[in-house]
């Protein structure tokens, strides 16, 4: 990698930490980029398919994505934490079910068989803290978008559907006096790699997702055995 392409990668880092603690927005980090390309020399272009910095692909990738899947990360703590009323969750199409949909169910069907995950109907439903979700997850996260990285074209996506206490125990993948697994400083370290993810499980501060009214508090309190 040369000294141009590093630098690049960690301004866009550092800019994710920024956009995350709430103190720039996606596009004055963006603005930024774009005054040091022209700096060192980088001309900027809307090539879709370039991967070079200064490309709106490559920009899109270490900017948007990033900060996507710390939403997805965030929205996934958030469940877990109102785990006693809704402690499973529905795997659910975004896009592609009718082309991938049968794919979809039968790999769901085959790696249950080892989980407490069950198919009721055309329904793909498990406890939040099952491993399932792992192996199902971009980068084996735990959280959504599933299957988007697995596609080319983002032909398919799926998220997740919260399923309360009372259907879980109905369909028998949760009896009275169960608890999910507490959140832990594991978790966070074990998903916690690249750095901007890493800073997103230990802000301090309260940051509002985008298009969301509701501030997300991402604390150390929010983890069993940090104090």
């Amino acid at each position: 990698m040369d000294a141009i392409t590093s630098e690049y990668l960690d301004r866009c880092g550092d800019g994710v930490v920024e956009i995350v603690a709430g103190r720039k927005s996606v596009e004055e980090v963006r603005r930024e980029l774009w005054r040091w390309f022209e700096v060192v020399g980088i001309d900027r272009t809307h090539d879709k398919d370039g991967l070079d910095p200064g490309c709106v692909r490559r920009d899109h990738m270490e900017l948007r994505n990033p900060i996507d899947a710390i939403q997805n990360c965030a929205r996934w703590v958030r469940g877990r934490l109102v785990g006693g009323a809704f402690p499973a969750a529905e795997l659910v199409f975004v896009k592609g079910e009718e082309e991938y949909g049968n794919m979809v169910r039968d790999r769901w069907h085959m790696v249950a068989k080892g989980c407490t995950a069950i198919l009721s109907g055309s329904r793909m439903i498990a406890p939040k803290d099952d491993p399932i979700w792992e192996m199902f997850g971009d980068f084996s996260r735990p959280w959504g978008p599933f299957f988007k990285q697995e596609l080319s074209g983002g032909r398919l996506m799926m998220m997740t559907r919260a399923v309360s206490r009372r259907e879980s125990m109905e369909l028998g993948i949760w009896e009275r006096g169960m608890s999910l697994v507490p959140l832990s400083s594991a978790i966070a370290e074990k998903h916690g790699s690249p750095h901007y993810l890493a800073e997103a499980w230990r802000l301090d501060n309260e940051f509002t997702l985008p298009g969301e009214a509701q501030p997300m508090v991402m604390s150390r309190e929010l983890w069993a055995d940090v104090g």
